[in-house]
C-alpha cells in the first residue's frame, strides 16, 4: 500500500466506499441546472434580536402606550393569525407555550426587520402584501393567494420568516423567562461575602474546593444548588474568581455548559433595560384599566364571536364605550 492510499483509509482500517451516482452524466447535468433555477428563501433576520426591541426604552407612560397601540393596529393580521393558530398548530411542539399579555405585546411590536430578497429590502409588514405584486397577477383578484403558480423567492422568504416569527418567537421561549440576572448577582454577592469571611487564614481556591467537592448538593446563602460534576476544577481559572464560580453553579442548575452560561448572562445584560421598560408598561396597564381596554379593543374587535380574549390575560373591567369610537360598538363581549 503506498502512503497516499494509506492516508485516504479511514481510522477503522476499511477502505472508503466510493459513491456511485445513479444518474447518467447528462441527466445529472439537467437535474443540477433545474435545482439551481429553483427559487430559495433568502436569509431571514432573527425577530428576537434586542436591536429590534430597543424602541421601548426611550418612551414611557402615555407615549409608550400610544406606540404600542399604533404598532398593534398595524400588525392586526399577525395578532389574528397568532391567536387563531393557538393551540392547534403547536400541540406536538413541547417547547411552545402561550405568552402573557406583556410578552405577547413585546413580541408583536418589534421594529420592522428588513428582509433582503429578489433585489429588494422589504419590511416584514410589506412582505405580506407582496404576493399580489408578482408578475402577471392582478392585485384585485380575490384568489390571488390561492393561485396555482409556483412560489417565488419572495413568497418562500415570507413563509420562512413567518414560521420563525410565530413558532420560534411569539410562542417560543427565551433566556429572560427561564434564567435570571438577579439570581446571578445575588449569588455573586453571597460568594463575595463567603470569601471575605473564609479567607483570613485560608486560600480562596481551597475554600472553593471544599465547597464544591462536598457531595451532590451545595448550600450557598441558604439556597440549595446541585454541585458540579467531576472535572469542575478544570473549567475554572487557577485563582477561582467569584464570577466564574457563580457561573459554574448556575450552569449546573440551568443544565448547560460553562460557556453557554456565559453567553446567556451576556444576553440577559442586553435584555435588562428592555425587560425593565416592559415591566414598567405592565404596571402602567395594571394601574390604568382604560388603557388595558384599549389593547382589548384592538385585539378583539374584528374577531368572530367564537374567538375570545385569552383567559390567561388580565380580566377586562366593564367600561362604557366611547361616544366617538365606532370600533367599540363592534367589540364582542369577552
Amino acid at each position: 500500500m503506498n502512503p497516499s492510499e494509506a492516508s485516504r483509509r479511514p481510522a477503522s482500517g476499511r477502505p472508503r466506499r466510493r459513491h456511485v451516482d445513479s444518474l447518467d452524466p447528462k441527466t445529472r447535468e439537467r437535474a443540477d441546472r433545474l435545482f439551481k433555477r429553483l427559487p430559495r428563501p433568502a436569509p431571514v433576520p432573527d425577530p428576537s434580536d434586542p436591536a429590534l426591541r430597543q424602541w421601548v426604552i426611550a418612551l414611557n407612560g402615555e407615549s409608550r402606550h400610544r406606540e404600542v397601540t399604533t404598532r398593534l393596529e398595524q400588525r392586526w393580521s399577525f395578532v389574528h393569525d397568532a391567536l387563531t393558530s393557538w393551540p392547534y398548530e403547536y400541540l406536538h411542539d413541547p417547547k411552545a407555550h402561550f405568552p402573557s399579555l406583556t410578552q405577547f405585546l413585546e413580541r408583536i411590536t418589534i421594529d420592522d426587520p428588513l428582509l433582503k430578497c429578489h433585489g429588494y429590502e422589504l419590511p416584514m409588514l410589506a412582505l405580506r402584501q407582496l404576493p399580489a405584486l408578482r408578475k402577471g397577477r392582478d392585485p384585485s383578484d380575490p384568489h390571488i393567494l390561492y393561485s396555482g403558480a409556483p412560489p417565488d423567492e419572495i413568497e418562500l422568504t415570507q413563509t420562512a420568516f413567518e414560521e420563525r416569527f410565530f413558532r420560534k418567537w411569539v410562542f417560543g421561549s427565551w433566556p429572560r423567562e427561564t434564567h435570571s440576572l438577579v439570581e446571578y448577582s445575588q449569588l455573586q454577592h453571597v460568594l463575595h461575602e463567603l470569601k471575605r469571611q473564609k479567607t483570613r487564614h485560608r486560600l480562596w481556591s481551597h475554600v472553593v474546593e471544599d465547597l464544591l467537592s462536598g457531595g451532590t448538593t451545595v448550600t450557598i446563602g441558604g439556597t440549595l444548588y446541585a454541585a458540579p460534576g467531576p472535572g469542575w476544577d478544570e473549567r475554572l481559572s487557577v485563582r477561582r474568581p467569584v464570577s466564574e464560580v457563580a457561573r459554574l453553579i448556575l450552569a449546573t442548575k440551568w443544565g448547560c455548559d460553562f460557556q453557554a452560561a456565559k453567553e446567556i448572562l451576556v444576553a440577559l445584560r442586553k435584555e435588562a433595560p428592555i425587560a425593565a421598560a416592559w415591566a414598567a408598561y405592565h404596571h402602567y396597564l395594571s394601574a390604568n384599566p382604560a388603557r388595558l381596554a384599549d389593547i382589548h379593543r384592538i385585539v378583539s374587535w374584528q374577531f368572530p364571536p367564537l374567538l375570545r380574549w385569552p383567559t390567561t390575560w388580565p380580566v377586562i373591567a366593564a367600561t362604557p364605550p366611547a361616544k366617538d369610537s365606532l370600533r367599540d360598538s363592534n367589540c364582542p363581549n369577552s
